[in-house]
Order: structure tokens, then sequence, then C-alpha cells
């Protein structure tokens, strides 16, 4: 049976996701293993909820998400700051978002509507990879370890900028974000390739 590492994620509109991937490819000659963000197959997003999902349990996973984009509205994100920490070998950039009541009640629903028919066992195997990229071996340490270590108390949204070196001066940023999609991860959580995506419904 073939299983997906998958991330269900708010995609930024396209202002903002233009800006990620600026930051991002304009300090990528500066990376180890330069992989910048794009509008292809490493898309800034703002995860939700990180786990592995069965093929045959895709279509109740897209069910399940549907439903939930019909209870929540566009939901406003606040970037506060421009931080760096630690990914997997190295340290990369992230845009902190203001973690608000609607912003984790919407990522607690996720986890409940979905978490009954997820796993959190990963295995290289389940992430997406392009014959001969890099694929950093902690990569699935994140997956395994998000409902204990990124989840509910300890939920911290941002955008990462697959950069280690940013800069910007225009901040705070605010938008609204309404895309809800389900991503199949890829090295160090990235964004590769979206299986599904709706829209937050409420006005």
């Amino acid at each position: 049976m073939k299983y997906f590492a998958i991330d269900v994620v708010l995609l930024p509109p396209k202002e903002i996701r233009d800006k990620c991937i600026q930051i991002s490819q304009e300090f990528a000659g500066r990376q180890k293993r330069p992989f910048s963000l794009n509008v292809k197959d490493n898309l800034p997003h703002l995860s939700l909820f990180m786990c592995v999902l069965a093929e045959k349990d895709m279509p109740k996973a897209r069910q399940v998400l549907g439903e939930v984009a019909e209870q929540f509205k566009s939901v406003l994100i606040t970037l506060t700051d421009l931080r760096s920490v630690m990914v997997g070998s190295g340290r990369m950039f992230q845009f902190k978002a203001k973690k608000t009541a609607a912003l984790q009640k919407l990522h607690e629903k996720i986890i409940a509507q979905l978490r009954p028919f997820t796993h959190q066992r990963a295995t290289p195997a389940v992430y997406f990879k392009k014959r001969g990229e890099y694929f950093d071996p902690i990569t699935p340490r994140w997956l395994q370890n998000f409902l204990q270590a990124a989840s509910f108390k300890k939920f911290d949204p941002h955008l990462t900028l697959r950069t280690s070196f940013a800069k910007t001066d225009k901040l705070p940023v605010r938008f609204k974000a309404n895309t809800l999609a389900i991503c199949h991860q890829g090295d160090r959580s990235t964004c590769r390739k979206i299986l599904y995506q709706t829209k937050l419904a409420l006005i």
C-alpha cells in the first residue's frame, strides 16, 4: 500500500507568497544546499497538521477537509517577527505568525477530524523526492513528533523561508488566508505538491 507524508496547510495569498519567494531566492547563493521557495514545487505555507496518510484514505481526507473548510471563514494572519531557527542540519529564517484564537481553533479542528485515520510513523519512502535530490535524514522526525512537540498549546504558526539569510523592514504584515490544502511533504517539511485544496467558505 502506498503512503504519503502530508502537511495540511494554509496557503498565503499571492502577494505574500511572492514576497516569501523573493526573500528566499535573494539569498539562495549563500546556501550550502540551495533549494529556494518557488511556485512550482516548494510553496510557502503555514502548517496546521502533519501526518502520514494511506492512499486509500485520501478521498476521506479530502471530504473531511472540505467539511472543515465549510465551517470557517478566512483567517487573519499577522506576521510579527523574522527569526532564525534550527531546521534539520542548519538554520533557516521564518516569519513568525501571531497565534490567534481563530488560527488555533482551525488547527485543533483539523487534527480532531483527520487524526482517526492517519499515522505518525514516517520513513523516507513516504516523502516527495526527485532523483538526485538531497533528503535530510532528520526530516521524518518532525512529522513523527508533530503532535507532541508542535500541536495544541505548543502550536507555533510560521512561514519558513528556506534560507539561512534574510532581512525585511516591513513588519508586522497582516493578510487574510482562505486556501486550505493537503501537501505532499518533501525534505525538511517542504510543500512539494498540492494533493488537494479548497477555500474557507464562511463570509
